[in-house]
């Protein structure tokens, strides 16, 4: 059993709505020593764009928090996400929030969490 974080942190994007993923791995660079959460699934309706909002957290969970979100489409919005017909695959670096053990990460289709 995880443990429930939602208590103690704050999402980053409060206005978002959650939304199913399909895949989630963790990946990482041969450049450097950072990793990447590497998310896809079902494209967003229009109008909506699908981001990863990390959970701000006031000490260092277990397992940090991570929402896959629809947002409102927005050109100011920085994202990472490459969408087509298809779906949408993000990626976010995880070096600087992850938890002590992995991520969590949470979807309107569930959780799932990820040891690293």
């Amino acid at each position: 059993m995880t443990q429930d974080n939602s208590v103690n942190s704050l999402s980053s994007a409060p206005h978002g709505k959650l939304i199913d993923f399909e895949h989630a791995e963790i990946r990482s660079t041969q450049f450097n020593d950072e990793i990447y959460l590497y998310v896809a699934g079902a494209k967003p309706e229009d109008g909506w764009q699908a981001m990863l909002a990390p959970r701000i957290h006031h000490s260092v969970p277990d397992y940090a928090d991570v929402e896959i979100l629809k947002v409102r489409s927005r050109q100011d919005i920085k994202n990472s996400a490459t969408e087509n017909e298809d779906g949408y695959q993000l990626s976010i670096p995880i070096n600087s929030i992850k938890g002590s053990k992995g991520i969590m990460l949470i979807g309107a289709n569930g959780d799932k969490v990820i040891d690293i």
